[in-house]
């Protein structure tokens, strides 16, 4: 250290008549030894908030945390003054569950209170601007809870006290909320659930007539559009699904099923009978490849495969990849070696590569891979800390939720690059188990240009944090509109999870198409609303091309996907 100051005052002498070129060497040494910044915010003085279910809508979060009274929705733009509770009501329990958005600015929720029960909300992050959309289940609860966004609406299952729980539709408004498809008549109810969007349709699961089956269906959101998929073989059902874990890939859902013959093995399907099969038989004979009786991690996919966890013939679970056949579906990764007896409880990719979460006996894991055998290795991790839950992508670096499974410490982790150390995000924050039930960090939310997160770092308990990264900047390709006439923004890019499109006018029609870097389409999305938010589930990393259209005015720009 010493050194570096010697060298400091020998450059600042000799740039004494240089006022231009010191200043750039206070800006480099600036950015060389910035950190991140880490906020918390201290939701109710005195008691542990703890914040669940993160929504990122625009540049803000929506979430559930505790008050001086209740559970209730709060929304935060990541200052102090942006921060606060919506409603808080004067009910003996309340809960709110952030759904999602189909309007700009707008949050559709559902909220549970001893008056009304768990009942279908909007709001717009005020106390004046937020209401009950419909009283679903006037005599009890409508059980809201499963859902995805399709077309510029919203899917549910929920229950009206009379059909049961089943497929439910919403564009926000009252008469615009509908039951879609009374699936099972009667009170029974068809439980949907599981819901995905792939290739303009939106897939899900459901509780078929024969008892105890759930059958995988499709829709295009239409009553007629609505159907299951194989859903009867003669007087048989051609598959059964429990935790089925379904993810889009190439145009096509896979997910996992089971029949008596196989077990649990990897299906997939294109929402056709004839398109729906199981990919391989991963580990012949009735024994489960693709099993549901360990903790799998959601496959991801990475240049052209889908990687993803299963039990070979001896029934150790190691890392399978998928081409969408049965001849490019094999063992990527051997976990023996590695871990040993073990598994992939969590995947992520980040810098073209795949990370993975393993669980093994007495500990937990961090390995980063090209996919390849040879290409796989352990990253070290500071003091302790082997534990690890979440993790995402923020201003290009890889954000882990890490835990010393021995002291109790939560800490952020980090990588950057192709590093193959983390390192503490920041600055170490540690606070032992004993003084925080919610002993760890929940799920890392990146909104706009701030990460959002759940962390018992200090002793006020689980509080709302923040980490706000203003000096680094991205290494990779430099983004440049084309042939862009300033009709839209498209934000954060690069992306990982989702990006939001934003319009600067209103309009009639509207559309975006992602092309990859051979033309092929991979995605393509009405646009409704001035901002819209885009799923990018199942497309793997690389460089795209938006196409933009917005009634007879068209935008293009590079997209970048980590």
């Amino acid at each position: 250290m010493y050194g570096f100051f010697v060298i400091w005052h020998y450059l600042k002498t000799l740039c004494m008549k240089k006022p231009i070129i010191f200043s750039m060497l206070l800006l480099c040494s600036a950015v060389a030894f910035s950190q991140p910044t880490l906020k918390r915010f201290d939701l109710v003085v005195g008691q542990s908030s703890n914040p669940k279910y993160l929504q990122a809508v625009g540049n803000r979060v929506f979430f559930e945390a505790g008050t001086s009274n209740n559970r209730e929705l709060w929304v935060s733009d990541g200052t102090t003054a942006g921060t606060h509770v919506i409603n808080d009501m004067p009910y003996t329990q309340s809960a709110a569950y952030p759904l999602a958005s189909i309007s700009s600015g707008l949050l559709l929720y559902s909220y549970n209170d001893t008056l009304t029960g768990n009942e279908l909300w909007v709001t717009d992050g005020t106390t004046a601007g937020t209401t009950m959309v419909k009283d679903i289940n006037p005599t009890g609860s409508a059980d809201i809870a499963n859902n995805v966004v399709y077309n510029g609406k919203l899917y549910f299952a929920a229950n009206n006290g009379t059909n049961g729980n089943e497929l439910w539709v919403t564009d926000g408004t009252t008469v615009g909320t509908t039951m879609l498809s009374d699936i099972i008549p009667g009170s029974n109810g068809s439980n949907p659930e599981n819901f995905i969007v792939c290739n303009n349709k939106f897939y899900f699961t459901a509780k078929t007539f024969t008892p105890g089956a759930i059958q995988m269906w499709v829709s295009d959101g239409t009553l007629t559009g609505t159907k299951p998929i194989k859903g009867n073989c003669s007087t048989a059902v051609c598959y059964s699904l429990q935790n089925v874990n379904p993810v889009a890939f190439n145009n096509k859902v896979y997910f996992r099923a089971s029949t008596t013959a196989t077990g649990d093995e990897l299906w997939s399907t294109d929402g056709t009978d004839a398109g729906t099969n199981m990919v391989k038989d991963i580990r012949p004979g009735t024994a489960s490849g693709y099993s549901n009786s360990v903790m799998l991690g959601t496959p991801v996919a990475l240049n052209g495969k889908l990687y993803f966890s299963a039990a070979d013939t001896t029934g150790r679970t190691n890392t399978w990849c998928t081409d969408g056949t049965a001849a490019g579906t094999n063992m990527a990764i051997d976990m023996l070696p590695i871990i040993g007896t073990g598994n992939i409880m969590r995947y992520a990719t980040y810098n073209n590569k795949l990370y993975g979460i393993t669980i093994a006996p007495l500990h937990y894991r961090l390995l980063v891979s090209d996919g390849t055998q040879n290409g796989t290795k352990g990253i070290a991790m500071p003091d302790n800390f082997a534990g690890l839950n979440f993790m995402t992508v923020y201003r290009n670096r890889l954000y882990i939720a890490g835990e010393d499974i021995i002291a109790g410490n939560n800490a952020l982790l980090q990588i950057s690059g192709d590093d193959t150390l983390a390192t503490f995000a920041a600055n170490k924050y540690p606070i032992p188990t004993s003084l925080e039930s919610l002993n760890y960090i929940g799920p890392l939310v990146v909104c706009d240009t701030t990460l959002f997160f759940m962390a018992p770092l200090d002793n006020t308990g689980a509080e709302l944090w923040t980490l706000s990264d203003t000096v680094y900047k991205s290494t990779g390709t430099h983004i440049t509109p084309i042939n862009t006439d300033g009709i839209c923004a498209i934000y954060p890019n690069p992306a990982h999870h989702n990006f939001t499109i934003k319009t600067t006018a209103a309009f009639k029609a509207g559309s975006i198409t992602l092309t990859d870097a051979t033309g092929r389409v991979v995605k393509t999305e009405k646009l409704y609303n001035n901002e819209q938010t885009i799923s990018l589930q199942g497309i793997a990393p690389g460089m795209y091309m938006a196409d933009v259209w917005l009634d007879d005015k068209r935008t293009t720009q590079k997209l970048i996907i980590q």
